[in-house]
């Protein structure tokens, strides 16, 4: 019975915390993207990324 309440508590706490930073930054990430498009600083693969 410890063993089983010892992996629930596993399973509960620090996996909720993970996916709450990892959802956390990939949404900081898409809106720092998004902000960089919009601002034309970012020109991607598709149009000729590379240096100037």
């Amino acid at each position: 019975p410890f063993l089983i309440t010892w992996k629930n508590w596993i399973f509960d706490v620090p996996n909720t915390a993970t996916m709450r930073g990892v959802m956390m930054g990939a949404a900081l990430g898409a809106i720092a993207l998004a902000v960089r498009t919009l601002m034309g600083i970012e020109r991607g693969y598709l149009r000729g990324g590379g240096t100037d």
